[in-house]
């Protein structure tokens, strides 16, 4: 809920463009791709808290970051 939430927020922020402009289409795979990007976070976050993986959450989230800002 929390994903989903976090979503719908930012789309209607007009973060990603007016929400009328976009369309419905466009409007349903911003908030499916920011729902399973942020469902997989927390998922690999619950990971690696459990002891499986190496380095802590916070290192993957440093990850995720530098990562987002190399591909952008």
């Amino acid at each position: 809920m929390f994903t989903f939430g976090q979503a719908a927020i930012l789309l209607m922020a007009g973060v990603y463009g007016d929400v009328q402009l976009l369309g419905m289409l466009r409007v349903g795979l911003i908030l499916g791709q920011l729902f399973f990007a942020g469902f997989m976070v927390l998922l690999l976050d619950e990971t690696l808290q459990k002891g499986h993986g190496l380095g802590s959450g916070m290192s993957m989230f440093i990850g995720t970051n530098i990562c987002g800002n190399i591909l952008w």
